[in-house]
């Protein structure tokens, strides 16, 4: 068997997505696509801002 370790090089973020709404103080509800697996409200820490 073989170990695949090249998943650890990849970029940790995927976006940017538009904040749809403040869920509370620390969590956000983002406009993720219909494709994407990940659940839709994310802790504060986890997003970076976009300089567009």
């Amino acid at each position: 068997m073989v170990k695949r370790t090249w998943y650890k090089l990849l970029s940790r973020y995927y976006g940017p997505f538009k904040i749809l709404e403040r869920v509370r103080t620390i969590s956000y509800w983002l406009d993720l696509p219909e494709s994407s697996k990940l659940h839709h409200v994310f802790h504060v820490s986890l997003l970076k801002k976009s300089v567009e």
